[in-house]
C-alpha cells in the first residue's frame, strides 16, 4: 500500500514538473491569440443577446410607476436591441383618481441604447401609439399619435427634466357630466362626441413642473389652444392652466345663448382649469372686462 501511494506522488510530481513546458507549447500553437480572442467575441456577443433586457425594462417601468403613483401593466413586450421595441396591452391606472390611460399597441423607436437609458438615465425616443385611450368619471379620450420624447430619469425613477412632443392626426373627446361653470341656469352638461383634426400637444418639463408650451385642438368640431402649467407636490400641487375656446366651435352650438355673455372681444371663451393634478376643477367663468351684457332685444 505504501509503494501505491509513493507511486502516485511520483506520477503527480512529474506532471507537475511538465506543465511549464506544456503551458509554454500551447503558447507557441499557431493562431492561438485568435483563438482566444474569438471566444471572447463570441461570449460577449452570446451575453448581449441572451441578456434578460424584458425583466430589467419590466422592473424599470415598475419603479417608475411606484414614484408616479401609478400601477403599469403591460401585456407583452418585445424588446429589439437593433430594431424597434414593441408593447402591447399597456394600462396606466392613477391610483388616487383611477383614470386610466390605456394603448393597444406602442412602437419605440429609441435614438440611444438601453444600457445607455441605465447607465446614464437618459431616454430619447420616437413613439407610435396606436389605440391609446385615456378614461375618467368625466373625459374619453381616443386617439393614435406619434411622439418624440426627450427625457433626463431622475436617480428616484421619475423625469427629472425634459420635452415630449406629440401629433395626432385624428382624435375624439366624450365629455361626460362636464360642468362648464356654474351659470344662472345652474349649469350645463357637454355630452358630445367631439372630433379633433389634427391635435399639437408639447410639454416642457422641469422638475415637479410640466409647461404646456404648445397645445392646439384644430377642427369643426372644436377649435381651442391650451396653456399653462401642471405643478406636482406633496401638499398636492397645483394646475394653472386656461382653455381658450372658438365660440364658433360646433361642439357648442347647442349652448351658445348660455355662453354669450362669456365670449370676448376675440370671440374667444376662457376656461380656467385651477385645482390639484389629482382633483382639477373649471373655475366659474367671469364676465370678459369691457364687454357689456348681452340686452333683450326690444319688442316694441
Amino acid at each position: 500500500m505504501k509503494i501505491k501511494i509513493k507511486n502516485i506522488l511520483i506520477a503527480i510530481k512529474e506532471k507537475i514538473k511538465k506543465i511549464p513546458s506544456t503551458f509554454l507549447a500551447i503558447i507557441r500553437m499557431p493562431y492561438l491569440k485568435l483563438y482566444l480572442l474569438l471566444t471572447i467575441l463570441f461570449t460577449l456577443i452570446f451575453i448581449f443577446f441572451t441578456f434578460p433586457y424584458e425583466m430589467i425594462v419590466r422592473n424599470f417601468i415598475s419603479n417608475f410607476g411606484t414614484n408616479i403613483q401609478r400601477t403599469i401593466t403591460i401585456g407583452s413586450m418585445d424588446i429589439g436591441i437593433f430594431t424597434d421595441s414593441t408593447f402591447e396591452d399597456v394600462n396606466v391606472v392613477n391610483n388616487k383618481t383611477q383614470s386610466r390611460i390605456s394603448a393597444r399597441t406602442i412602437f419605440i423607436n429609441l435614438d440611444v441604447s438601453p444600457l445607455k437609458i441605465i447607465k446614464e438615465k437618459i431616454f430619447a425616443a420616437n413613439l407610435q401609439i396606436n389605440g391609446f385611450n385615456y378614461n375618467s368619471d368625466r373625459i374619453i379620450f381616443n386617439m393614435n399619435m406619434n411622439s418624440n420624447l426627450d427625457l433626463k430619469l431622475s436617480d428616484q425613477g421619475g423625469i427629472s427634466s425634459g420635452t415630449i412632443k406629440i401629433i395626432a392626426p385624428n382624435a375624439e373627446i366624450d365629455l361626460n357630466n362636464f360642468t362648464m361653470g356654474q351659470l344662472a341656469i345652474g349649469g350645463f352638461t357637454i355630452t358630445k362626441n367631439i372630433k379633433i383634426s389634427p391635435l399639437v400637444f408639447e410639454l416642457d418639463i422641469n422638475g415637479n413642473t410640466y409647461t404646456i408650451t404648445n397645445c392646439s385642438l384644430e377642427g369643426t368640431d372644436l377649435n381651442a389652444t391650451i396653456t399653462g402649467f401642471i405643478e406636482q407636490g406633496r401638499q398636492g400641487g397645483r394646475v394653472e392652466v386656461d382653455i381658450m375656446v372658438d365660440a364658433d366651435s360646433e361642439a357648442l352650438a347647442d349652448y351658445k345663448m348660455f355662453l354669450v355673455q362669456y365670449i370676448d372681444s376675440e370671440n374667444k371663451i376662457r376656461v380656467p382649469v385651477r385645482g390639484t393634478p389629482s382633483n382639477p376643477r373649471i373655475d366659474p367663468m367671469r364676465i370678459p372686462p369691457n364687454r357689456a351684457m348681452p340686452t333683450q332685444p326690444n319688442e316694441n
